[in-house]
């Protein structure tokens, strides 16, 4: 069917070429498509066919630069990303090691405290047996 189109418009546009200073009454163009292809032809111009520039390269090049930038913009994501559990992981350490530290030191008080609590009862062991002792030789 648009091949039926494009036919019928291209002949309809070089059947009758308007002179320089006629009205160009041909019937209008259906659709933007025909209007692409009309001017691909060269229809109105008159000359040979626009020569088309390799899109494909161009088209390549950019895709390959945005590929490159997602890329990158992935790879930032990620780095950010990382950039925060690394900060929060620190955080995290330093708040273990002051949990590490006062831990140290309630061990350490707990130790003065046994060896203050069993000093006392050594010496009242000893003391104990002494008198027993010496109950015993009497």
């Amino acid at each position: 069917m648009i091949a039926r189109i494009r036919k019928s418009v291209t002949e309809s546009h070089n059947s009758t070429k308007p002179a320089v200073g006629e009205v160009d009454t041909n019937p209008p163009i259906q659709s933007v498509k025909d209007v692409v292809y009309l001017f691909d032809e060269g229809v109105f111009s008159g000359e040979n066919p626009i020569v088309k520039k390799s899109k494909s390269k161009s088209y390549s090049a950019v895709e390959g630069v945005w590929a490159k930038e997602t890329k990158l913009h992935v790879a930032q994501k990620e780095r950010n990303q990382i950039k925060v559990q690394l900060k929060n992981a620190e955080t995290t350490k330093a708040e273990v090691l002051e949990e590490l530290e006062k831990a140290k030191t309630t061990v350490m008080d707990l130790k003065q405290n046994i060896e203050v609590l069993t000093e006392p009862r050594g010496i009242a062991i000893q003391a104990t047996e002494a008198a027993k002792e010496s109950s015993e030789v009497d």
